[in-house]
């Protein structure tokens, strides 16, 4: 199908789903981001590492680091993180990242952290028909893998691509999610043949997209990402929280360091 006028004057909304996007409930990125509060807190210049006193329950040290651990809002972190995690990925495929945000749900039981960003129509229509002819085994697993129904579960689209709208610039952020998730997980495989190893995966059972998660977590960890995120999220909790702004002084003569 040919790409229209009105396609390409206007842009899509996509998404790093949570099948691949790891989110903060439970996960490798909000351990990452609790680690680094948690060493940011209780740093001493003076001993260059986290005070002494810093896991010694009943501490000064100690009880103002709980306090601020426990009112830290760490929505700031999140959406940092959230951004950085969009761009590095989207980098890695070959996608604009437009606009990305964190969309968190409710409660946690039945979903997690996703990720919407923007993409020219025409870009992501050429995009993901280049995936789709290059990784065609893969784009049916996980089509297969995230939309075959069963017990509680009826998707709201069809597991057979063939079936959706021939345009992809028609279709919803979700759909549009598992064509990138496909690619990602075959691009991060680095194979020759990489269609058919990691559609094979999907079908035994394994997560190959975690691979693709992975490397984007190490690559923001090397970069510094958590511990730029967690100074956002401590700059804003001093700003509008005066317990923690309170807190925070306290911690600071104690430990040798500068007060906010």
């Amino acid at each position: 199908m040919p790409i229209t006028t009105t396609t390409a004057r206007r842009a899509v909304a996509l998404e790093w789903s949570d099948r691949i996007f790891p989110g903060f409930y439970e996960s490798l990125l909000d351990e990452a981001l609790t680690h680094e509060a948690r060493e940011t807190i209780t740093y001493s210049p003076a001993h260059h590492d986290v005070h002494p006193d810093a896991e010694t329950p009943g501490t000064p040290v100690y009880e103002a680091a709980t306090v601020l651990m426990e009112r830290l809002d760490w929505r700031p972190a999140m959406r940092y993180v959230a951004r950085e995690w969009a761009r590095e990925a989207c980098h890695e495929v070959g996608l604009p990242c437009r606009f990305p945000r964190l969309e968190s749900p409710a409660f946690y039981n039945f979903s997690s952290d996703y990720i919407i960003f923007y993409a020219p129509a025409v870009t992501w229509t050429e995009w993901a028909r280049e995936a789709i002819a290059r990784y065609p085994e893969t784009v049916a697993a996980v089509l297969k893998d995230a939309l075959t129904p069963y017990d509680g579960f009826i998707p709201h689209y069809s597991a057979h691509l063939s079936e959706w709208h021939p345009n992809p610039a028609e279709w919803s952020p979700a759909q549009c999610s598992l064509i990138i998730e496909a690619r990602a997980a075959c691009e991060a495989s680095h194979r020759t043949d990489a269609d058919a190893y990691t559609a094979d995966r999907y079908r035994r059972g394994d997560r190959p997209q975690q691979d693709f998660s992975d490397y984007i977590y190490e690559t923001l960890h090397v970069s510094g990402t958590f511990n730029d995120a967690v100074h956002t999220a401590i700059s804003h909790a001093i700003k509008h929280d005066a317990t923690f702004r309170d807190t925070w002084n306290r911690l600071a003569r104690l430990t040798g360091r500068d007060a906010a």
